[in-house]
């Protein structure tokens, strides 16, 4: 279950919120790809964010409203079958209205496409947007 944020501080360019459900969410706003952004969270002992459910995705969308950030899902592995990078699995996805819609040069996610809260767009994993690094409670 998520409820408001118990933690939402700022540190420089970097916002950070703690879910009750124990885990840690780092906002980087310094825009990078999505390769350098997921060595990034992993050099910060994270993850690059995985979005597991519905619940987690309004209230992540809800805490980090008015940025598109990176998202650890990808069809990189084999076109059209999109999955989190960090575990193989698909087990959550919320496109935006007829996304994805790359083909084979947009394999990398975003979250808050065109405002829209907590809906996903495919995009060129060489773009440049700011990162979503998450830790769960036993590694913050």
């Amino acid at each position: 279950m998520y409820v408001g944020p118990l933690v939402h501080e700022f540190q420089g360019n970097t916002t950070i919120a703690k879910a009750d459900n124990g885990h840690c969410y780092y906002l980087f706003r310094t825009k990078m790809n999505w390769f350098e952004a997921q060595i990034f969270c992993k050099k910060q002992k994270s993850q690059l964010l995985q979005i597991n459910d519905q619940n987690e995705n309004i209230w992540i969308s809800m805490v980090f409203p008015n940025v598109r950030y990176w998202i650890d899902y990808t069809d990189i592995g084999k076109e059209g079958c999109w999955l989190t990078f960090s575990s193989g699995r698909d087990e959550y996805s919320s496109w935006y209205s007829r996304r994805p819609d790359g083909g084979r040069i947009q394999n990398c996610a975003t979250n808050n496409y065109l405002s829209q809260l907590g809906r996903w767009d495919d995009v060129g994993c060489h773009d440049r947007y700011p990162s979503l690094c998450e830790t769960s409670g036993s590694e913050s």
